[in-house]
């Protein structure tokens, strides 16, 4: 059997490359890939083959159907040109499904980049942490030499006079045992002149003062005592320097001082400008262009590099806000509140509730901790990352800021019947 190279639709027939060639190649001839089942292609009604689509059905028709659909007034098309039309729907559809493909593999290049710079900074912070904890058991190693190396020459020192005083009472106590049994010996001689002679040079032996045993033994005691407080005091220096070290490598410990020029007039500020609480009395305060409207004030300097860390203590009850600030902030109006502007960033205390705010929109976030009255601060000015923390047991992150500093930060505070306390 010579195998089909073509269908016809209209003659319904399958044909060989042989009687193809001679097949009619008019518009009504429509061949398709061979097929031996035609029925799908055939009206169910007149048992007659496809030839025109109704439009406003979006059905196949055959040559019967068509009267019945023209008295409808339905527009009928050649299955040719409706195949076309379809294409072309198929065409634009194409298209759109090729840009929206282009669209994710920019999505999947986006993002296998980031994937690729998290992986980087994931690593390269595990290996610094890796180096810092190395050197920190480096210098604990070291502590711990140094503290034993002192034990160790104190009891060479001391354990060699008294292994040399117990050799010198051992060697005193073998005379004395001797001595001992040259008098009893002489207890059964019967010899009187005897007796005289030996005896007489026996009670002359010499017996050691017992004040004079007790002292070298209280001068060997008294030397091997550790003095414990200088090794205490060495190891507490050393673990504390380590643990500055440690810090310096972490981040920046802040010394935070408020400036009094931006101080509202009724925020009290501490003499060492450590702290601040609220006043009920007006405080009388030149009138500056940096100060406050409200009951807010900033530090001093700003941070515009690098790591940083500062802790604030801030009252259980009242109503406060801690946060970071540009010195372009407003001083007036509404706009001048800590996190009701673009330029500030800050979490707030308030009916034990915690809120962060930036730029007048809050975020309600956990409840307070009762026994929590610290908040830890976090900033990385290159990274664009500020965090809260709350500073209980255990520690918890409240929230994290990202964003693109583009001016120094400050440190800024509010507070209305509360108050707060820069501890570091």
């Amino acid at each position: 059997m010579v195998p089909a190279a073509k269908t016809c639709l209209r003659c319904e027939a399958s044909l060989c490359q042989d009687h193809l060639k001679r097949h009619s190649t008019s518009e009504g001839h429509i061949l398709i890939d061979p097929t031996d089942s035609l029925e799908s292609r055939k009206c169910s009604i007149h048992e007659l083959s496809f030839r025109y689509y109704c439009t406003e059905e979006e059905l196949c028709i055959c040559v019967r159907c068509c009267p019945q659909h023209e008295r409808r007034h339905h527009k009928l098309i050649t299955i040719a040109e409706a195949s076309e039309m379809v294409k072309e729907d198929l065409k634009n559809v194409a298209e759109k499904l090729s840009s929206s493909k282009g669209e994710k593999e920019k999505e999947i290049q986006k993002l296998e980049e980031y994937k690729k710079d998290l992986e980087n900074s994931l690593n390269g912070f595990s290996m610094y942490l890796t180096s810092l904890f190395h050197q920190t058991r480096e210098q604990l190693d070291l502590l711990e030499n140094q503290a034993q190396s002192r034990i160790w020459a104190h009891r060479e020192k001391v354990t060699q006079p008294v292994s040399q005083l117990i050799q010198k009472l051992q060697m005193m106590k073998e005379e004395l045992s001797k001595k001992i049994c040259d008098i009893e010996e002489l207890f059964h001689v019967t010899d009187p002149i005897l007796i005289l002679q030996e005896g007489k040079t026996l009670a002359m032996a010499d017996v050691d003062p017992e004040t004079t045993i007790s002292r070298l033994t209280e001068n060997v005691q008294s030397a091997g005592y550790l003095d414990e407080g200088l090794i205490f005091v060495t190891l507490y220096k050393g673990l504390s320097d380590t643990l500055s070290h440690i810090k310096r490598e972490l981040y920046s410990q802040e010394t935070l001082l408020l400036d009094i020029k931006t101080a509202n007039e009724f925020i009290e500020i501490s003499s060492d400008l450590k702290s601040g609480k609220s006043s009920e009395k007006k405080i009388s305060r030149p009138k500056t262009p940096e100060r406050f409207q409200y009951s807010q004030v900033i530090s001093t300097g700003g941070i515009s590099a690098g790591r940083h860390y500062w802790e604030v203590e801030t009252s259980y009850a009242g109503n406060w806000r801690i946060g970071v600030c540009y010195p372009s902030i407003d001083r007036k109006g509404k706009q001048s509140y800590i996190g009701d502007n673009a330029k500030s960033w800050c979490l707030g205390g308030c009916n034990k509730l915690y809120t962060v705010i930036h730029n007048k929109r809050p975020c309600n976030l956990y409840q307070k901790s009762a026994e929590a009255e610290k908040i830890g601060v976090y900033l990385d000015y290159e990274a664009g990352q500020l965090s809260f923390y709350e500073l209980g047991d255990p520690v918890r992150l409240l929230h994290t800021f990202s964003a693109t500093f583009t001016e120094p930060l400050h440190a800024a505070f509010g507070v209305w019947n509360s108050s707060f306390k820069i501890l570091s």
